[in-house]
């Protein structure tokens, strides 16, 4: 294991936030302090999907009446959210049929509504779509039109600029799949996946990968892209999404050694299959056994979100991964050049409103010493 977490970080209210999420819904547990449960809930993004499981009853009588409304109303959140995306992706849809172009959601969105979950169970945060490569700058044209806003951040290495909504809500259109590959080395776009038959349809005809594609993509974006930066996504989302691709009878380590004939070597295996064993262990209501691979992956996740600085030790780490990645997509160039030249928006998005016309040269030579100094100094902004 590359991680190094605090020791001590599952305590009985952590215990308890771990069960109410993944474990038996009927299994007992020890009293806790409400208070201090909701503030964890809070930080490790588990109060919509332990809302989602249990009935107000439940939650009640462990937590109190102000507990369990504190974890409906994050759910409540996490519903509204879905209903906006819900009618985002709709607008998107539309779109992309005048123009006949086959999208696949990916994602929180999939997982929303192509999984049998209660609503609420999965926030997320912005709607993900995966167009085919040679005609993603077609749809994303063609959404402007249709009063989409460009975020006006560059395109990276998967996707074009993040799209704002009419009204709320963003939109990352992909062009390349990340982490997933079909034997050719470069992440797959939407042609190859429905050449393959990964593509399989959902709610009215919606479409979406094939299950083992959409484990691949989490373990993907969870431990490859956030693994270095678990301060940077609730990395026990990754928890809840894997068991809810397995199934309550399935066994999480099955559903992930399948995933993982479908990712990058850039994925590291004992990383991922810690984290199967960790969700059988939760999903059983169990924990980890100490200093095992899993139990560091749990601590590590939980410090990501309850420990201060406890991300940026891995700054550097983080940064040599991306560029291996780079490399291995044959884009290490155009990567430190998107890394090195932030347009006029981005700029003023890290440094503030421009003062003169040469505030913007005044930055972009600045840019590259920011970045060695993100890199040395913990706390410092992120490159």
């Amino acid at each position: 294991m590359r991680f190094a977490p605090p020791a001590n970080l599952v305590d009985a209210e952590v215990r308890w936030l771990l069960v109410r999420a993944f474990g038996p819904r009927d299994q007992t547990l020890p009293e806790i302090a409400a208070e201090r449960a909701c503030d964890l809930a809070e930080g490790l993004g588990l109060g919509s999907p332990i809302s989602a499981r249990h009935d107000g009853e439940r939650l009640q009588q462990e937590i109190g009446a102000e507990g369990a409304a504190r974890l409906g109303q994050a759910r409540h959140r996490a519903v509204a959210a879905a209903l906006m995306f819900e009618d985002l992706a709709q607008r998107l849809l539309a779109t992309a049929q005048r123009l006949e172009i086959p999208v696949l959601f990916l994602k929180g969105f999939a997982l929303n509504f192509a999984l049998d979950g209660a609503a609420g169970w999965r926030p997320f945060g912005d709607l993900d779509v995966l167009a085919p490569q040679s005609r993603s700058q077609e749809l994303f044209a063609a959404l402007l039109e249709e009063g989409f806003r460009s975020s006006e951040v560059l395109s990276n290495d998967q996707h074009l600029p993040p799209l704002l909504g009419p009204t709320a809500g963003s939109v990352d259109l992909h062009y390349r799949l990340r982490g997933i590959t079909l034997g050719q080395g470069r992440w797959a776009t939407a042609e190859e996946l429905a050449a393959a038959g990964l593509v399989r349809a959902f709610d009215g005809g919606r479409e979406t990968l094939a299950p083992e594609l959409l484990a691949a993509h989490v373990l993907s974006h969870g431990l490859e892209q956030h693994g270095d930066r678990p301060d940077s996504y609730p990395m026990l989302r990754l928890v809840g999404d894997l068991l809810a691709l397995t199934g309550p009878t399935g066994d999480p380590r099955t559903t992930v050694r399948q995933a993982l004939e479908w990712t990058t070597d850039s994925l590291r295996r004992d990383e991922a299959e810690a984290l199967g064993e960790l969700c059988g262990h939760l999903q059983r209501g169990e924990l980890p056994f100490p200093d095992r691979d899993a139990d560091v992956l749990l601590r590590h996740f939980i410090a990501g979100a309850l420990v201060p600085g406890y991300g940026d030790g891995r700054r550097l780490d983080h940064a040599r991964g991306r560029l291996r990645e780079a490399r291995r997509q044959g884009r290490l160039g155009r990567h430190l050049w998107r890394k090195l030249w932030l347009n006029r928006r981005e700029l003023e998005l890290r440094y503030g409103k421009a003062r003169s016309p040469w505030s913007h040269w005044g930055w972009r030579l600045r840019r590259p010493f920011d970045i060695l100094w993100s890199l040395v100094r913990p706390g410092a902004d992120r490159p």
